[in-house]
């Protein structure tokens, strides 16, 4: 809340700064956390939710997103920009939120680590099907 009332304040370029450096720290850090989970080998019982999680994502996003964007008659760069995005992986920096929580840390390492590499197949499929619309 303190971030939103000061947004029109500007900050001393010394916090500007520290800022900077404690962002700029943030992916590398969460990048070998996740890395050091990942395992080719996910615990019994862990491919259903994995691939339902998956699906979900890398599927069943971007045909929601596209499905709206066609009822609303939303055929613009920016309507295709967010069914594209839709359809992107899971997020790292919310991964490395649901390992220091505890959900599942190795699901949740699996559904980054490989869903990047579906998103591999996927995304080009889908920024296919984009340029037809």
């Amino acid at each position: 809340m303190l971030g939103l009332l000061t947004m029109s304040v500007p900050y001393p370029a010394v916090l500007v700064t520290v800022l900077e450096k404690i962002a700029a720290s943030l992916v590398p850090v969460v990048m070998v956390a996740i890395g050091l989970q990942i395992k080719l080998k996910l615990p019994p019982g862990s491919w259903m939710p994995f691939s339902v999680g998956l699906a979900i994502k890398l599927v069943a996003a971007p045909l929601v997103a596209a499905a709206l964007c066609f009822v609303l008659n939303q055929q613009s760069l920016a309507a295709k920009v967010s069914v594209f995005e839709a359809g992107m992986p899971p997020m790292v920096t919310a991964g490395a939120l649901a390992i220091i929580a505890g959900l599942a840390p190795e699901l949740t390492a699996a559904m980054i680590g490989l869903g990047l590499m579906v998103s591999f197949l996927t995304l080009p499929v889908l920024f296919q099907v984009l340029q037809t619309f």
